[in-house]
C-alpha cells in the first residue's frame, strides 16, 4: 500500500498536549512508530510551535518526500 508521510510536531513543554502520552497512542504493539511517521519534539516550546528552525526543517522534510 502507498501510504502518506505524516509529521507530528510536539513542544516538550505542552500541557495540553503530553508529548509521551500522544507518540504512546501511535506506536504499534512491536513498540515501533510507524514507517511513514514522523517526529520532532521542540525543546522549550509549549503548545505553540512556531519557530524559524521549525519552518526550515518543514521545508527540508517536504523536499525530501517525509523521510527524516
Amino acid at each position: 500500500a502507498n501510504t502518506r508521510p505524516v509529521l507530528f510536531v510536539y513542544g516538550s513543554r505542552d500541557t495540553q498536549l503530553k508529548p509521551g502520552e500522544s507518540l504512546a497512542r501511535l506506536r504499534r504493539p512491536n513498540g515501533r512508530l510507524p514507517e511513514n511517521v514522523s517526529t520532532i519534539e521542540l525543546g522549550g516550546n509549549a503548545h505553540a510551535l512556531f519557530r524559524e528552525d521549525v519552518m526550515a526543517f518543514l521545508a527540508s522534510w517536504i523536499h525530501v518526500g517525509g523521510k527524516h
